[in-house]
């Protein structure tokens, strides 16, 4: 049996935040997650290959389920100058900050993905972005053509380790700039800081599925003078949390995925259902929960509202440690 190549990785140009963290770890060439859990197995093509063959037990409730996420159409967010978050569907989000307008994981309309509920912007409204916020290179949450059609004169990308190359592809002109973990980014600025965080996920940019955990993946915190904001990512539930917590400790929004995460045995090994996004928000201590990634493409087999359904029950039995904010696509939630 051969060794494991055992190598860790970061950008040595940016500082980190975690005291004696010495980068990424790659095995033979592939980035892991940091905090492995007994419960969690890795991916497998049977698995897909198992919930392609059987049969959905709950296809009839999805059938019947006709829930759809409020929109609104506020154009006038991308030459506003008020500070707000607001969710343009799946995890596409337009944060304006400190006068900055931040926007993450482009992918608010994809053709040829089945959508229950279709935001109220299109790829040709993307406008007036400072920064371009990616998790990692899922076609869901780096779609080429929504990167392609940004209007900005001073676009730069902030991307995990690997990216750099993928998003030069699609946009040559880019001043993008990689992290790893626990890496600050250098915006050359006083009024806002940018981080590299953990998630619990995994990457893959091509269709072959040989540049598998090729390159990182992650979540962001972005903080000026007055207000924090986590930005998840794709994630399931791990130890990351508390540490991020422990790094940041006052948080003031988190912004959350709750859905697909339906059959558990594919899904629920790198997303959260809405129990796991409670415990990651209670282990961040943050004080407003704002869900997203649930009501807009069709990925797997929950009812479309059944995600939104559970968190607000969540809520009822005051198991959410904090304020939880539900807005539209579309709608602005001043910050």
């Amino acid at each position: 049996m051969s060794k494991k190549k055992i190598s860790y990785l970061l950008n040595k140009d940016l500082p980190i935040i975690k005291g004696n963290y010495g980068g990424n770890l790659l095995i033979n060439g592939h980035f892991v997650n940091e905090f492995p859990r007994e419960d969690r197995h890795e991916y497998s093509n049977i698995n897909t290959l198992k919930w392609l063959f059987i049969k959905n037990p709950q296809k009839r409730e999805k059938k019947a389920d006709t829930f759809m996420v409020n929109t609104i159409r506020n154009v006038e967010i991308f030459d506003s100058k008020k500070d707000m978050i607001v969710w343009l569907g799946h995890a596409t989000f337009l944060i304006r900050i400190a006068g900055i307008t931040i926007l993450t994981d482009p992918s608010i309309r994809i053709p040829g993905f089945k959508t229950y509920t279709k935001s109220p912007y299109t790829i040709r409204d993307l406008r007036n972005i400072d920064y371009l916020l990616i998790s990692h290179n899922h076609f869901d949450h780096m779609y080429p053509r929504a990167i392609q059609s940004i209007k900005s004169s001073n676009l730069s990308a902030l991307v995990p380790l690997g990216v750099s190359k993928q998003i030069k592809r699609i946009r040559r002109e880019l001043t993008v700039q990689e992290a790893g973990w626990y890496q600050q980014y250098a915006l050359n600025r006083d009024d806002l800081k940018i981080y590299f965080l953990p998630s619990y996920h995994w990457s893959m940019g091509g269709i072959t599925g040989l540049d598998r955990n090729k390159t990182l993946w992650g979540s962001f915190i972005i903080q000026s003078d007055k207000r924090t904001i986590y930005f998840a990512g794709d994630t399931a539930y791990s130890r990351h949390f508390k540490e991020i917590g422990a790094l940041f400790p006052k948080i003031d929004f988190c912004i959350m995925p709750i859905g697909t995460y339906s059959p558990k045995y594919l899904f629920m090994l790198f997303h959260m259902p809405p129990q796991d996004a409670v415990t990651g928000f209670n282990d961040l201590k943050g004080k407003v929960f704002i869900p997203m990634h649930y009501g807009t493409f069709d990925q797997s087999e929950e009812p479309p509202g059944e995600p939104i359904r559970l968190l607000k029950r969540l809520e009822n039995s005051n198991a959410i440690n904090g304020d939880l904010k539900t807005p539209g696509m579309g709608e602005i939630l001043e910050i």
